[in-house]
């Protein structure tokens, strides 16, 4: 060793590498701030990276083998020959630095096995973004935002084409960004803008598909129809769209041979209209809006009754107030306008979604299983398809079949503050406090003034032991809290920073107060079972748990295997008694069941 370290220091390699390392440093720099100047594609800088590392012991090599100075045998005027033992012993280590410096250039320049590659989502990727709308009149903008949002849909037919959700798009048009900030936030390479005029029973729709790397045009059309062929336009319009993507995007592949479907038929504008504007309030998902949109979605079904979308977002619409309301009296007219949109198109995302819905509702656990699995078929690129296969997994126990769902649609819909709220409540059941924290974080900074936000993070910091900083989102609660209205979030943090704190005594008079109201008040069953949980008063939970399983209550079944706080409770023979019951043991049969078929997928 000692031989080698002479060798290399009379052949003055010592000065060699501090000299390449030093010029190596500055070119990286220089790259670091010219390359992105000049928009160079993102792989250029790492190439100047690995090839300089690549060249430190080339330039090693490269000084020994010119012999860039006499060594010390030959100053002293003896031979050394070429390939003398030490100089092949230094060869060999050389090289072995190449070789594993090689080595490390492909290893980072891999394609991973289960990653895409950086653009290669992109090939196939689009933004719908809302289309301006130029009728003159403010109040039609449903009808301009409606076109859109069915743009959207209709490319989501299409397999290979990864299509930004409605909910990310819509919400980052309305934010001050270019297009290619707004491609790069969505992870899409293209971006279809337009413009909408309706007037007097006709249509004018003038669409625009952008490249957003570089701003140029990719496609341009402009439609003039009668709105009874509205939606043959809207066919025609994202066949032109996948057509274009094909011809411009040499590895598009197959991007272009949409699957066959059943020609569109006329619809009156007046359905038409209706439809769009349920549609428009749907989209906002509170009580109000929902009870509006089945109001127009009714109107649209009597008006085109051979419309498959208008009964299958009705089906959508009563399926969501079944199970985001507890109103079971829409159950049955979900099911029968699941029915009507099956008949007509049985691949129908929309109608399959609400059948799911009204299945968990009605405790038909292998039915919901059976829509899951169709619509992971059908919509593998859909936000929508994993947020509620997400939900479904929830429900079933199986906590990291939802962990991963909700993480898929979290990806795809990088604005939907839901899914990260659901998420962060996933993570706290499974003490992945970070995951938890950092999911609660960006919903939160998605929705700064929701409620339902600033409960979930007030939960989580009290979860991981940042009472203070839950006090901090109580406080905020309450400013957003009409006064006399505070038994929902903010009760809840108040009842979190408690319990998680070791304040029994707050807790125990939030949860004594909480089961007094009852069931005026609006709290289930089976939060104030998980309040007495908490409170380690087993009677009085399990009496609460029993009632909330009597009344059906859905988020009961999965709490052995999927729940927040103590459960070591639900291994007790007296708490088992209760689930020992023929609706519990069919779901437990249930869930060993679809455990065994649905697996996470390759990739995740």
């Amino acid at each position: 060793m000692r031989r080698l370290l002479q060798v290399a220091r009379d052949r003055k390699l010592d000065r060699v590498a501090v000299g390449y390392l030093v010029a190596a440093w500055v070119v990286v720099q220089a790259g670091s701030i010219a390359l992105p100047a000049f928009d160079a594609p993102a792989w250029s800088l790492k190439l100047l990276i690995a090839i300089s590392v690549v060249g430190f012991p080339v330039a090693l090599l490269a000084a020994w083998v010119w012999k860039i100075h006499h060594t010390r045998d030959a100053e002293a005027g003896t031979e050394s020959p070429l390939w003398a033992r030490t100089d092949l012993v230094l060869i060999a280590l050389l090289i072995f630095i190449v070789v594993t410096g090689a080595l490390e250039f492909a290893y980072f320049f891999r394609t991973p096995a289960h990653e895409d590659r950086p653009g290669q989502q992109a090939v196939a990727s689009i933004a719908v973004l809302p289309f301006s709308n130029l009728s003159g009149d403010p109040q039609k903008r449903y009808f301009s935002d409606g076109i859109a949002d069915q743009l959207i849909s209709e490319l989501s037919k299409t397999p290979r084409l990864h299509v930004a959700s409605r909910t990310s798009s819509f919400a980052l048009a309305a934010k001050p960004m270019d297009i290619k900030a707004m491609a790069k936030t969505l992870n899409v390479r293209t971006v279809l803008e337009g413009s909408v005029r309706e007037e007097g029973g006709r249509v004018r729709i003038a669409a625009q598909l952008i490249n957003a790397a570089d701003g140029f045009e990719v496609w341009s059309q402009t439609y003039d129809r009668d709105l009874t062929d509205i939606l043959s336009l809207q066919d025609e319009i994202a066949r032109a769209i996948t057509g274009a993507l094909a011809q411009r995007l040499a590895d598009a592949g197959d991007l272009g041979k949409t699957p066959e479907r059943a020609k569109p038929q006329s619809i009156s504008p007046d359905a038409y209209r209706a439809y769009l504007r349920g549609q428009f309030y749907f989209a906002q998902r509170g009580l109000d809006g929902v009870q509006r949109a089945i109001a127009l979605f009714g109107e649209t079904v009597r008006k085109a009754p051979d419309f498959t979308d208008g009964y299958a977002a009705l089906a959508d619409a009563h399926a969501t107030m079944a199970f985001n309301y507890d109103r079971k009296e829409h159950i049955a007219p979900a099911l029968e306008a699941v029915r009507q949109a099956l008949a007509r198109d049985p691949n129908n995302i929309a109608a399959l979604s609400a059948h799911a819905t009204a299945s968990l509702v009605e405790w038909k656990w292998m039915a919901a299983a059976e829509d899951v699995r169709q619509l992971q078929r059908l919509g593998p690129n859909s936000a929508q398809v994993w947020h509620n296969s997400s939900i479904f997994y929830s429900y079933m126990g199986l906590p990291e079949l939802a962990i991963d769902a909700v993480r898929r649609a979290a990806k795809l819909d990088p604005l939907s503050f839901i899914d990260r709220t659901n998420l962060a409540i996933f993570a706290v059941t499974q003490h992945r406090f970070d995951e938890a924290l950092a999911s609660a974080r960006e919903g939160l900074d998605l929705q700064p003034g929701s409620l339902d936000a600033l409960g979930s993070m007030c939960e989580v910091l009290a979860a991981v032991g940042k009472s203070g900083d839950a006090k901090k989102m109580y406080s905020r609660l309450q400013l957003l809290t009409e006064p006399g209205n505070d038994t929902g979030p903010v009760t809840a943090c108040q009842f979190w920073i408690a319990a998680y704190s070791g304040d029994r005594t707050t807790a125990s008079q939030i949860v004594e107060m909480i089961a007094t109201g009852w069931p005026a008040n609006g709290i289930m069953a089976g939060d104030i079972s998980t309040g007495y949980r908490f409170l380690r008063e087993d009677d009085k939970a399990r009496q609460w748990y029993a009632r909330a399983l009597d009344g059906r209550e859905l988020a009961m079944l999965q709490l052995p295997y999927f729940g927040k706080g103590p459960l070591e409770m639900f291994q007790k023979p007296d708490w088992i008694a209760v689930r020992n019951r023929p609706d519990v043991q069919a779901w437990e049969a249930a869930r060993k069941k679809i455990a065994a078929e649905f697996t996470i997928p390759s990739g995740s």
